[in-house]
């Protein structure tokens, strides 16, 4: 790609971590496949855990990519330096020796100290190059969900052969804390210049987690998650095989339970789940909400959407409470609250903007609830006089092109639900002009790259690498053996898209922008970005229409904990898979005691 980098050091910048290979070992199989399949014990050295449908791609920086099991494989396969409780962020101990920030409430400058032990499942040590490669990625990327939190980074330098790791940033970060989440292996994502988008379809190359992905396979619904014997944390793996497996129906996985052909079943619409499983005997039941939620989004990069009149009436024709309870398949389902909704009418003279060219609304065509929503929003706009349409697209096309490029006026997208000053910051916050240019350049070098795509140009090229390195060594903020990257900071061309990462509606108010700047992270942020909400509601670009309530259900052979089913560790994202390392499978005729819950660690700052 054309993005310059400053570096600075011995060499350009930091090479991958160096990949350890063992001897070849002729027929060797895997631990779990050595085992005596046949023995009576076995069927407990496995957990199968039933889920909703799932596509594969098993990326979870990428926007609207929040499916539960998307969010469990990274949970139990991906590294993060800190992991969340309740509402606070706590360090990962497991990951990282000490974090040091200048300011813990908001830094400018944080350095992370990793654990000498902490590698990847093939051997190779985690390193600062995938931090490195983490924010080379997302805020680069079109698609990626954090952009607009990674784009404030200004620089980061790698130190102690890797292990130390310098971030910088260009403003004070309140919510510093939710970055490197889920770090990928840089010494094979970028060595082989995969596209971002599509480089983790039915595949993670390694783990850094309890678990590695084993196999998987989208079209029979299942991931199979196998123990990582190289982990090195303080939780390994309580039990050899995670299988996930896609139930079609709620009946389905009921049936399932009963046979014993499932350990676990994670279901959504979580009311019906709720009435059909609570009938299976013995089985144990909660009802959780994952901070995830389907959006009705506009599209401000449609020049039909920049008109408010347009908006309100539009967003007036739609009845929420419908949608939800179609798309859910349940009648007591209410969307969640989002101020009140406009009761205007289509004027005129905008309803004829529709007349040649339908309203248009998009979905992908890998979600299947999105385009019920699409369709049933489609039907509704047409039914108060709004000639619309409805498309299934694919996800990356929708994302990096047709939105930016104004081909729709509407997305149903699924997003993190607006809670966090991270959040509120990535989706309704103005894109920088600079951060739109280098998105650009990244894109035009993805797509003229050769099959030599083994090559660093996707990070820099060979002849600024020099300029940068001859530069950077006079300076004198540079420690010994530390070696530096930072975006360039040419002055950017204007750029009349506005849609990026998670900003999928393009929105851009200054006010907004200095509301986001007053969020506080922790327990004092909810007043700030309830501000915040109320003021992206006047402008009339979003419409929630449908949280994501599950029901988990566990069978006698299931034991997830030492505590009542209500009380197991729960992540607002990945659910109650958050604690899968400790599961184990029990023989129903002989109940064993579940080992005692971990104190939750204090807060590191």
């Amino acid at each position: 790609m054309a993005l310059s980098l400053v570096l600075a050091g011995c060499q350009a910048r930091p090479g991958d971590a160096p990949t350890v290979e063992e001897p070849a070992k002729p027929k060797a199989k895997e631990p779990n496949e050595e085992k005596n399949e046949d023995t009576p014990d076995s069927k407990l050295r496995e957990i199968n855990i039933g889920v909703d449908e799932f596509d594969g791609n098993l990326n979870p920086h990428i926007v609207g990519n929040l499916g539960q099991s998307t969010m469990a494989v990274a949970d139990l396969t991906l590294p993060s330096a800190f992991n969340r409780f309740g509402n606070r962020w706590v360090m990962n101990k497991d990951l990282l020796v000490k974090v040091d920030a200048d300011n813990p409430e908001a830094p400018t400058e944080v350095t992370y100290t990793l654990r000498p032990h902490a590698q990847w499942s093939d051997g190779t040590p985690i390193s600062g190059s995938d931090f490195q490669y983490l924010w080379d990625e997302l805020r680069t990327q079109r698609i990626a969900e954090n952009a607009a939190q990674y784009s404030k980074i200004s620089g980061i330098k790698v130190s102690g052969g890797g292990s130390r790791v310098r971030v910088s940033f260009s403003e004070p970060q309140e919510g510093w804390r939710q970055l490197f989440r889920h770090l990928l292996p840089s010494h094979i994502y970028r060595a082989e210049g995969q596209q971002f988008a599509t480089m983790m379809n039915e595949r993670s190359v390694a783990s850094g987690g309890a678990y590695r992905v084993h196999a998987v396979d989208a079209g029979r619904g299942v991931i199979e998650l196998q123990r990582n014997d190289r982990y090195w944390g303080s939780a390994p793996a309580a039990t050899d095989k995670l299988v996930l497996r896609a139930v079609p129906d709620v009946h389905t996985g009921a049936q399932m339970l009963r046979s014993r052909q499932l350990q676990m079943y994670a279901s959504y619409p979580a009311g019906l789940a709720a009435l059909t499983l609570g009938e299976v005997p013995d089985v144990r039941g909660t009802q959780r909400d994952r901070k995830v939620q389907l959006n009705f989004a506009l599209n401000l990069d449609s020049e039909r959407m920049n008109q408010m009149a347009v908006r309100r009436a539009a967003l007036a024709a739609i009845k929420p409470d419908t949608v939800a309870q179609i798309v859910s398949g349940n009648r007591d389902v209410t969307p969640p609250e989002w101020g009140e909704r406009p009761t205007e009418q289509m004027p005129d003279e905008a309803r004829a903007l529709f007349d040649e060219r339908p309203f248009t609304i998009a979905a992908p065509n890998n979600d299947k609830q999105a385009a019920i929503a699409a369709r049933t929003i489609a039907d509704e706009l047409s039914r108060n006089g709004i000639n619309a349409q409805a498309l299934t697209v694919d996800a990356e096309n929708l994302l990096e092109e047709m939105i930016p490029e104004g081909e729709v006026d509407a997305s149903v997208l699924w997003g993190r639900t607006p809670d966090t000053p991270t959040d509120v910051a990535n989706q309704f916050s103005c894109v920088q002009p600079e951060t739109l240019r280098q998105a650009e350049e990244r894109a035009a070098e993805d797509k003229t790259s050769g099959e030599d795509s083994k090559s660093e140009e996707s990070t820099v090229s060979s002849a600024t690498s020099e300029k940068a390195t001859e530069s950077d060594k006079a300076s004198s903020s540079q420690e010994p053996g530390e070696t530096e990257a930072t975006p360039s900071v040419e002055p950017a061309e204007g750029s009349p898209q506005r849609t990026f990462g998670a900003n999928i509606t393009g929105l851009c108010d200054p006010a907004i922008d200095e509301a986001i700047a007053e969020v506080r992270d922790g327990e004092d942020s909810a007043a700030a970005i309830e501000q915040v909400n109320a003021l992206v509601q006047i402008q009339s670009v979003l419409l929630p229409l449908l949280r994501d309530e599950q029901y988990y259900a566990a069978s006698p052979e299931f034991v997830g904990s030492d505590k009542p089913v209500e009380q197991w560790p729960f992540d607002p994202y990945s659910g109650i898979f958050f604690g899968g390392a400790r599961w184990t499978r029990q023989d129903v005729a002989e109940p064993t005691t579940a080992a005692p819950e971990p104190e939750v660690p204090r807060s590191d700052d």
